[in-house]
């Protein structure tokens, strides 16, 4: 089951954030940031990892706004907006 949904920019920012279950702390995007930036060893962390007591999935996506048609970089603007 997913406690949380988040979206975070390159530089650690919250891009968007749901919360589905409230069973996790709030702080749980920086905890991420700050684990998968500074991982063990100087490797890239995995997909999949422990952390502090919470689980954590992720998967790197890279999205260049220019490539998009603007119909779809408006819908994703509002679709993000209606999820925070």
């Amino acid at each position: 089951m997913i406690s949380q949904l988040f979206i975070l920019a390159p530089r650690g920012d919250t891009v968007v954030k749901k919360e589905f279950r409230f069973d996790v702390p709030k702080n749980t995007p920086e905890v991420f940031f700050r684990a998968t930036r500074f991982w063990r060893d100087g490797e890239k962390a995995p997909a999949v990892f422990h952390e502090r007591g919470v689980n954590y999935l992720h998967v790197k996506v890279r999205v260049v706004e220019s490539s998009l048609s603007s119909s779809l970089s408006s819908r994703l603007r509002r679709r993000r907006r209606a999820l925070s």
